[in-house]
């Protein structure tokens, strides 16, 4: 975990000076003692923020997918399988930026009728397909070792959750290899 500090006003005399001398209202002082001059009220402009930080694992097919998206969208064409949507294909490069490193391994890809993408990742014990719109990203899998019902998700696009809501559906498909290229069928 990380903390930083913000401070909203660095105007301050010595912006040290009131984090080092007790606030009067802890020691028992007067009512009237308790005024902090403007100029020393650095405890109250100082937030403290607990981040946690999160390095992602290397991919080492993601460039090779992001290229292929890339030469796949189309320009001012009508829907096809043939094209992705600019939208389609924006969101689909984002949703690898972010996630890739939580899949099982490098997705085979192709285009809807609608110009959106779909991605399927296989190995030996499950299947993912990954179906990006527009408008979110929709995930199925199965696990091909146990006799369970698929999981299937939604995510919404623009949700502050996408991270969590992949990393949540591929724990639930169970040990998989995340940051890991893994060859299909391995």
């Amino acid at each position: 975990m990380t903390q930083i500090a913000i401070i909203s006003d660095l105007g301050l005399s010595d912006p040290f000076e009131s984090l080092i001398r007790p606030s009067p209202s802890r020691d028992g002082a007067k009512e009237e003692d308790k005024q902090v001059p403007k100029d020393n009220m650095m405890a109250e402009r100082l937030h403290i923020l607990d981040i946690t930080t999160e390095f992602k694992a290397p991919i080492d097919w993601l460039a090779d997918v992001e290229n292929r998206i890339q030469n796949s969208i189309g320009q001012d064409t009508a829907p096809s399988s043939e094209w992705l949507t600019p939208d389609a294909g924006k969101a689909a490069l984002h949703f690898l930026q972010y996630a890739g490193d939580l899949l099982p391994c490098e997705p085979h890809i192709y285009g809807t009728r609608e110009g959106n993408l779909v991605a399927e990742f296989e190995t030996q014990r499950l299947r993912m397909t990954v179906i990006v719109t527009p408008d979110g990203t929709t995930l199925f899998g199965y696990r091909r070792d146990k006799d369970e019902a698929p999981h299937q998700v939604w995510i919404r696009r623009g949700s502050n959750s996408s991270r969590e809501e992949v990393r949540s559906f591929t724990r639930a498909l169970g040990d998989i290899p995340h940051g890991k290229a893994v060859e299909a069928g391995s």
